[in-house]
């Protein structure tokens, strides 16, 4: 491919490098963005219903009006009490998750510190015929 002089000069001017560098780093952030927003998405989806997305619009329907439901009952229950008993079992709710978040993070800690188990030695195969393996054909 030929270069005009007009070519040459627009290559070189340090307005058109500048430009060119700064839509490169755009092109990689974006090239980043996607690459993050397709890991969250992935993420999200491991976390909602463990990973399992019905492909069917009218399960994946369903299956949200019952979480939906699942996650009203608590709510039902502390709308149904007084306010100062409601106060109360929203507080002890707020320590026992405490409470299991703690244990979790000491329980992880605990197995990450544990030594792995030892296996036992592979064993030792004599080289040549006797290998226990019957008669040599």
């Amino acid at each position: 491919m030929l270069l005009t002089v007009a070519d040459q000069s627009a290559d070189a001017n340090p307005r058109v490098i500048a430009a060119a560098r700064a839509a490169d780093h755009a092109r990689q952030q974006l090239r980043d963005l996607t690459e993050q927003h397709a890991d969250a998405r992935a993420a999200l989806s491991q976390t909602i219903a463990a990973g399992q997305r019905p492909s069917d619009p009218q399960a994946r329907a369903t299956q949200s009006r019952a979480r939906a439901d699942h996650a009203r009952r608590p709510l039902a229950q502390i709308d149904a009490l007084p306010a100062s008993d409601a106060a109360q079992l929203i507080h002890d709710r707020q320590a026992q998750a405490t409470t299991e978040r703690i244990a979790g993070e000491a329980a992880s800690r605990a197995r990450a510190t544990e030594p792995a188990p030892r296996r036992p030695p592979a064993p030792v195969h004599q080289p040549g015929p006797d290998r226990g393996l019957g008669p040599s054909l």
